[in-house]
């Protein structure tokens, strides 16, 4: 009998086809759904990119004066007058709108031990609010406040970090809310706030020290804003409860009441900030109803 050809028998060779799926979809959400605290160094890396690309929008505010506008409801007596003198007497209704601007921003940063994880993917969230925005002051605390608000103009956010880091001491060490929000009030609320200004407290409320006036301190912080906000990385837990006396005291006084602790809380803050936190609002009155019952033993 004659030998084939090929005498050894073919081994078919299954190609296995590998797919990289780092950077799909699903690791997307999975990067904006994951806690600051439990990223990798290239993660956060990633999520600083995130926060870069993020829209911001300030409400606006009503503006006393008025500009020209084809599709305005209202008509300027005085600009219709002034452009008869052109016309040879012959007015024609000028049509004006009330001018609206952005309201001023305030960002009250806690940089100590407690938030470290946090306050420096903050620090990237303020960059881009100060980069997009014209009215922006930016304050850390730890166990003092330092006024921030130049050196984190800089477009270069590796030059503003390295300027940050000159102008702080006081980074991942002690807290002291209480006499932080009274120096801001004291020194710096006639300077950069007003009614019209939308103050963002990025804290989590833990203050050893409960024999304070922090009740007083934070009620005179938000009667001299539009909204007090406060971002808490503690919410991030669906359990979290206000036992802290003085996370109440400052629940007590405060706007809006939100989680800061993922690239998806920060996409939800920013969405909440466009439709003028109404929604946070209702739920910040929950919060406050909860606890209205021990106010006593708090201020």
């Amino acid at each position: 009998l004659s030998t084939p050809e090929n005498s050894k028998s073919q081994v078919v060779e299954e190609e296995t086809l590998l797919i990289d799926t780092s950077g799909t979809a699903s690791d997307t959400q999975l990067l904006k759904e994951k806690d600051f605290e439990m990223m990798s160094k290239d993660e956060l890396q990633m999520a600083s990119q995130s926060i870069k690309e993020l829209l911001i929008k300030i409400p606006k505010r009503p503006f006393r004066r008025s500009e020209n506008s084809s599709l305005g409801k209202q008509v300027s007596a005085r600009e219709s007058l002034r452009r008869a003198k052109r016309n040879f007497g012959s007015v024609i209704p000028k049509l004006v709108k009330k001018k609206v601007v952005s309201r001023p921003v305030i960002v009250l940063l806690d940089i100590s031990g407690s938030m470290e994880n946090y306050s420096r993917m903050m620090i990237h969230f303020v960059h881009n609010l100060m980069q997009k925005h014209k009215k922006v002051h930016a304050f850390l605390f730890g166990t003092k406040l330092t006024n921030i608000s130049f050196q984190i103009k800089n477009k270069d956010i590796d030059v503003a970090l390295k300027e940050i880091s000159k102008a702080t001491n006081d980074w991942a060490g002690g807290t002291r809310i209480r006499d932080s929000i009274f120096t801001f009030n004291k020194k710096w609320v006639r300077r950069v706030s007003s009614s019209n200004s939308i103050i963002f407290l990025i804290t989590d409320g833990l203050d050893r020290d409960h024999s304070t006036d922090l009740f007083d301190q934070m009620e005179r912080l938000q009667k001299s804003c539009y909204k007090l906000v406060w971002l808490n990385p503690l919410l991030r837990f669906k359990d979290f409860l206000p036992r802290s006396i003085s996370i109440k005291r400052i629940l007590l006084n405060v706007d809006a009441f939100l989680p800061i602790h993922s690239i998806e809380s920060m996409q939800t803050l920013t969405a909440s900030i466009s439709k003028n936190l109404v929604k946070e609002h209702r739920n910040t009155f929950t919060w406050q109803n909860k606890i209205e019952s021990q106010s006593k033993e708090l201020v």
